[in-house]
């Protein structure tokens, strides 16, 4: 029942990324698979202005046309992406692809 709640939060998350301009496409990513699980549990409201709410799960919050004019902002959502891509690689014992 979760994991079925979850998977459509995904596929959510994924038709919002979709739906950004380009430019905003760039930075804004869904890097950690816990995101989702902490969207459906309203944390993106109760804990907005925790960095990994803020800026790990951007995308499952649906927040990141507010980094559009934030350089910074989006430094922090791309650094927090490559975080999540690295550790999973990592506990997958997989080779990280090249390409971002």
């Amino acid at each position: 029942m979760v994991r079925n709640r979850v998977r459509r939060k995904v596929v959510t998350i994924q038709q919002y990324l979709q739906g950004l301009k380009p430019e905003v496409q760039k930075y804004c990513k869904l890097g950690y698979d816990m995101c989702a699980r902490l969207a459906l549990s309203q944390e993106c409201d109760k804990h907005k202005d925790e960095d990994v709410i803020k800026y790990a799960c951007a995308a499952a919050c649906e927040k990141c046309e507010e980094f559009e004019d934030d350089e910074d902002g989006q430094g922090m959502i791309l650094a927090w992406y490559r975080r999540a891509r690295q550790q999973y690689f990592e506990k997958h014992q997989l080779p990280e692809p090249l390409d971002d």
